[in-house]
């Protein structure tokens, strides 16, 4: 596989340090990039800043959580941190800890029209293959 761009997502934030650390000790995964909104605010970033810190020749893995991509500016659109989510053309996309509420209609409703790629869904340590929704 020859994927630069990972997004994964999950209903279950406190997950994202057992992300990082396997991302970074997983040997293919050397070198990848790891943007999350702790990250960025551990650097004093905000979130899309630090994606668009990173050196875009190398592999970027990008951790959000339903929960901040669900929420919304004052005027109801999409927070202007969160805006380069749904702009990229990743190559991936996970789905972890699916089972806790993904399958509602607005996690559903947020990615309808931008899936184009398989993604996998993560529930309980198994991965499941999904064809995303055109």
């Amino acid at each position: 596989m020859d994927f630069k761009k990972i997004l994964i997502l999950t209903f279950k934030p406190a997950v994202e340090s057992a992300w990082q650390e396997d991302i970074s000790k997983h040997i293919d995964f050397a070198g990848w990039q790891f943007v999350s909104n702790k990250e960025a605010k551990f650097d004093k970033k905000k979130f899309d800043e630090q994606f668009y810190a990173c050196n875009k020749r190398d592999p970027i893995v990008v951790f959000g959580s339903f929960q901040d991509l669900l929420g919304t500016n004052d005027a109801g659109g999409i927070k202007a941190k969160n805006e380069f989510i749904h702009t990229e053309n990743w190559d991936l996309v996970v789905f972890d800890e699916y089972h806790f509420g993904a399958w509602r209609e607005n996690p559903k409703n947020l990615f309808k029209n931008s899936m184009r790629k398989t993604t996998i869904s993560t529930s309980k340590n198994t991965k499941k293959k999904k064809p995303a929704t055109p």
